[in-house]
């Protein structure tokens, strides 16, 4: 069977094959922790690019905040451009959190930029994208959950 691309897909598309017909907002019960000095040092510096007209200046501003987020957990690492492959999905994911290893393994946590020029076509990728990852986890750990059902 020929593995389909994450970007090949469009929302119908990604909707269809993964069994859905809606999307449940997911409000996940958080503390919110203030940025340390460097990262609103470093925010403050990335002012002098231009965020908003290339995707490689964007990613600047992406890095800064998945370095603040990470910081303090030792034991994960995030990797750009990690492939990510299912037994029917394939594609490089934005950015993953993994275990901190030399090598990329499960468990898996994808994070997917948001597509301002086709946010239809961005969250059909991040669909599939979830669903790879899932099925990776899954593999090694078949317990492990992506959603918590509020019913």
């Amino acid at each position: 069977m020929r593995k389909q691309n994450f970007s090949s897909f469009s929302k119908r598309q990604a909707f269809e094959a993964l069994g859905l017909r809606d999307l449940t907002p997911w409000q996940p019960q958080i503390v919110p922790v203030p940025p340390s000095d460097f990262f609103q040092l470093r925010r403050q510096r990335l002012q002098r690019f231009d965020l908003e007209s290339y995707e490689e200046s964007k990613e600047l501003l992406i890095d800064a905040i998945c370095e603040e987020a990470i910081q303090d957990f030792t034991a994960l690492k995030i990797w750009k451009g990690a492939a990510i492959e299912s037994d029917s999905l394939k594609g490089n994911a934005d950015y993953a959190i993994a275990p901190n290893r030399r090598y990329f393994a499960t468990p898996i946590l994808c994070i997917i930029e948001a597509k301002k020029d086709n946010f239809e076509q961005g969250l059909a990728q991040c669909l599939v994208e979830m669903k790879a990852c899932q099925w990776c986890n899954q593999q090694v750990e078949p317990n492990i959950s992506v959603c918590r059902d509020y019913g």
